[in-house]
């Protein structure tokens, strides 16, 4: 299957691939120990508005990142059009 329609399919994840940094890792843990702390600390009806905040951000961001993903695949296929036309670049 090729790349492309692998990720318009949705066999092909870019999200799946996350960093392997320290600065990753640390960041991560970082967010879990919030998250229980948030979750011990909030009470129920504050920490349902949270959750759901925290979707509805999630959701945000996702769409923003699909669009990059989309804007960047379609900038792309233009350099690669112009990088075959050789007439316009110069010597």
């Amino acid at each position: 299957m090729k790349t492309l329609q692998a990720l318009l399919c949705g066999k092909l994840n870019p999200m799946e691939k996350m960093p392997q940094t320290e600065e990753y890792r640390q960041t991560a843990r970082r967010l879990s120990q919030l998250s229980q702390e948030l979750e011990e600390a909030l009470e129920p009806e504050k920490l349902e508005l949270l959750h759901t905040y925290l979707s509805e951000r999630s959701k945000e961001a996702c769409l923003v990142a699909e669009h990059m993903l989309l804007y960047g695949v379609r900038l792309g296929v233009e350099l690669q059009k112009e990088l075959q036309d050789t007439t316009g670049l110069p010597d």
